[in-house]
């Protein structure tokens, strides 16, 4: 019986090709969209669970708020985590990192020269938290010498030729001298799910040696500087330890700037944090959520099209399933029958979808710029996963076809009394709506999210970020010769006419930022504020096209300007509770500025700018000073013409590299370094809009099917139509009509489902795109013409077929 089940369902495939085609077409496609979403989410969910002890791993991040809850920092001062090893029985490990994220190191092998991104210092206590694997070396001591370093296989090979290098020397431009170091470890690749990769590890204790073991920042315990990692076996016990030993271990002065410790799971990082100098980019979970829904939804689609093309053939069955009950087969047979057929039609859509997924694979990792790979045969989850896939598609797409095929009663089928409504029941018409108000959804969500997506891009920042190159001041930390060699780069590049205007600032939007304690004249001693400190020059507010709303610009003409003035933007005027600011004299520590521990200084608000979106636009605008602080120099900002921007640059260069002898000349644009905050969003719009195609593609096969053979079933009635006068556009309105009927029918369905589905994803943004009722009516015309051009061609073509055909077959 089983054999001539399955001969009838290949039979029954092969009779109705094209419907056949449509039905594993669209199964296929609709499968591989599972099947790439799924492994996307598993690499999603895979961060850091590579490492041995991954469960009892913790990084120790920073709360830094004021009334308005401000922010939060993913990193801590030096002196802790050896305070809480100590201190806290519950920490069996703790490690540092250091990297310096806003500049390259620049590295040496014999007359070559070399920079690189991903240098990190580390504690030796490094390898007893995280899993490194060596090639080379001992991991337990790898890091216990100074002037050690760790590098991995590419690394080697790229600096020394091969791989066994233990004991090769490489030297490190370091404060003005050159370090060597000395390889201790070659390091495999870290994996890619992983939320850092570092290509060269050196030991913490080579940091100390070049800065100075008696570095006031390394003394200072809420100087934010290391990445402080931690393995505890009771974490609620360990975070009320921190905090306790926070209060214990610093003054009240102190705890203005930062308000306590909080802990983050390792394998939490990559998709539940997105603080302020991240190591690297990180996802969100939500997003996660997102593409399971996505997948979901287009498997639902794809099985749709199967039961609306199964139960509209289903009167070309009958008289096979009327002659199988007179033979004695009872209704439980045939229900096996028809759900086999299906689990047929899913196992062949498998095989087919695997296919389709490796032709997909590629455009998708171009587009979205990742790496995915579908391990079939490593990754017992990718065949359960398909297996899983194929039941649940061969039950549920085939579980309706096959209780209405074999509800039939015998007696009606051979008599040839089987109602039309079989073949366009209201059923079906449900499915139809439920499919497109799916698809419209997807298509109005894809609208949503690219809106958003534009507005981060193009919404007015509170200054300007076109054509603005951002150039890292590395030299050395002797303040007097830093600000000289600044001021005369400054002067160089601004006498070039194809810039327009130079600046030095201390941050660039997204950086980290330094925050003051500020309490205002005539007010209580201990009411306080923290706002964010910007270190400026004179040229900054005209060159980033800044709007002063209140008062006026810092100018070197005010002699006090450049120690004593301060602007404040918009939020710190309403933080302050000032109607009036200007003319306001702050008071604000010494210290934070080069002066005395415990000394106050006085300075006065000249003038308030519109505020500045310094921080990504999930987040409020927090209260800003700005000041002229030379010392803190860190970045060179020049606007560049656009006209001829390739001279610009190699002026720029040139000039770095005549006076900067001793360091490469670096840069990077300003809009590709907010770009890059924005990383995880862009590549969820261009995910979601790859899957949303194929979704409308899947649902537009469907339609087309049914069109197919609607048309096919009132050809006679097309023809005696068309003998009576009907024209070919009568024909294809009448044939195009219920399904645009049916089309409209979804929209409302689909608004709701858009509209619910994207509001939590839009709460994470503090400032919103205002989407309005026009996208959602725009997408609903798309889907509608969509619709129409899908169907339109075989109404056409029917329209315009030769009635005396089809009459005299008849």
């Amino acid at each position: 019986m089983l054999k001539n089940y399955f001969k009838t369902a290949l039979r029954s495939l092969w009779n109705y090709k094209f419907y056949s085609f449509i039905n594993l077409f669209g199964l296929a496609i609709g499968i591989a969209c599972c099947l790439l979403i799924m492994t996307y989410v598993r690499n999603e969910l895979s961060y850091d669970q590579h490492h041995e002890h991954a469960d009892e791993i913790y990084r120790v991040s920073v709360n830094a708020q004021t009334q308005d809850d401000m922010t939060q920092y993913p990193i801590s001062a030096y002196p802790w985590a050896d305070i809480w090893k100590a201190e806290i029985p519950q920490i069996t490990h703790a490690t540092r990192v250091f990297i310096n994220r806003n500049a390259k190191t620049f590295l040496r092998v014999d007359d070559q020269r070399f920079e690189e991104e991903d240098f990190a210092f580390a504690d030796s206590t490094f390898p007893d938290i995280f899993t490194i694997k060596l090639v080379a070396g001992n991991i337990e001591t790898a890091l216990d010498e100074p002037n050690s370093v760790m590098l991995t296989e590419e690394m080697a090979v790229k600096y020394f030729g091969r791989e066994d290098v233990l004991g090769k020397m490489i030297k490190m431009e370091a404060g003005g001298n050159l370090i060597d170091l000395k390889v201790s470890g070659v390091m495999k690749a870290m994996p890619t799910t992983s939320h850092f990769h570092f290509d060269f590890i050196a030991s913490m204790s080579t940091f100390i040696g070049f800065v100075g073991k008696d570095a006031p920042f390394l003394r200072n315990k809420v100087a934010t500087a290391f990445y402080t990692y931690i393995r505890a076996t009771d974490p609620e016990a360990v975070q009320l330890q921190l905090n306790t030993l926070y209060e214990k271990n610093t003054s009240e002065g102190e705890q203005q700037f930062l308000k306590g410790f909080f802990l983050q799971p390792l394998t939490d990082i990559h998709l539940h944090s997105n603080l302020i100098a991240e190591i690297e980019a990180n996802s969100n979970i939500l997003y996660i959520y997102v593409f399971i829904f996505v997948a979901i939804l287009t498997l639902i689609i794809a099985c749709i099209n199967f039961m609306n093309l199964s139960t509209a053939r289903s009167a070309n069955r009958s008289k096979e399933v009327g002659l199988r009950k007179v033979v004695g087969a009872l209704r439980g047979d045939l229900i096996q029958q028809f759900i086999g057929e299906s689990l047929l039609v899913a196992v062949l859509a498998i095989i087919l979808a695997v296919v389709i997924a490796e032709l997909l694979i590629s455009p998708l990792n171009n587009a979205a710029e990742i790496d995915l790979k579908i391990d079939y045969l490593g990754d017992p989850a990718i065949i359960l996963g398909l297996i899983g896939i194929a039941v649940f598609v061969g039950l549920i797409a085939g579980a309706y076809p096959a209780f209405f095929l074999s509800r039939f009663r015998p007696i009606q089928v051979l008599r040839g009394n089987l109602r039309s409504g079989a073949k366009s029941g209201t059923f079906r018409k449900v499915l139809v709506v439920f499919q497109f108000a799916i698809s419209t959804a997807m298509i109005i969500g894809s609208g949503i999210l690219y809106a958003q997506l534009n507005y981060i891009q193009t919404m007015d920042l509170g200054y300007e970020r076109d054509w603005r190159v951002v150039i890292p001041v590395q030299l050395d930390n002797q303040n007097n010769e830093k600000v000289l060699m600044v001021e005369r780069l400054k002067k160089a590049y601004a006498d070039n006419p194809d810039v327009i205007s130079v600046t030095a600032t201390s941050t660039i939007p997204g950086q980290p930022r330094g925050i003051s304690q500020v309490r205002i004249d005539g007010r209580p001693q201990d009411e306080t504020y923290q706002p964010v400190t910007l270190g400026v020059d004179f040229n900054y507010i005209d060159a980033m096209g800044v709007e002063i709303i209140d008062g006026r610009n810092l100018d070197p003409s005010f002699g006090t300007d450049s120690t004593q003035s301060f602007l404040i933007n918009e939020s710190a005027a309403r933080e302050f509770q000032l109607e009036n600011p200007v003319g306001t004299q702050l008071f604000y520590p010494s210290v934070q500025y080069g002066g005395q521990p415990g000394e106050e200084q006085r300075g006065t608000i000249v003038g308030v700018f519109k505020d500045m979106h310094f921080e990504p636009i999930y987040r409020n605008i927090y209260p800003m000073i700005v000041r002229v602080l030379p010392a803190q120099y860190n970045n060179i900002i020049v606007h560049i013409r656009e006209e001829n921007k390739t001279g610009a640059m190699a002026f720029l260069e040139k000039t770095w590299t005549e006076m900067v002898p001793s360091r490469d000349f670096q840069y990077t644009f300003l809009d590709q370094e907010l770009a890059e905050i924005y990383a995880a969003e862009n590549r969820l719009g261009k995910l979601v809009g790859f899957f949303t195609v194929l979704a409308v593609f899947i649902a537009c096969l469907g339609l087309f099917g049914l069109s197919a053979f609607t048309t096919e079933q009132r050809t006679k009635e097309i023809s005696i139509r068309k003998v009576l006068g009907a024209s070919v556009s009568d024909i294809v309105f009448l044939l195009s009509r219920e399904f645009l009927l049916l089309v409209l029918v979804a929209f409302p369905f689909a608004a709701f489902i858009a509209w619910y589905s994207t509001r939590q994803w839009l709460e994470n943004f503090a400032y919103r795109a205002d989407t309005g009722v026009g996208l959602y009516v725009i997408a609903g015309v798309v889907a509608l013409l969509i619709a129409f051009f899908t169907i339109s061609y075989l109404s056409i073509k029917a329209a315009q077929s030769n009635p005396a055909n089809a009459l005299h077959r008849d």
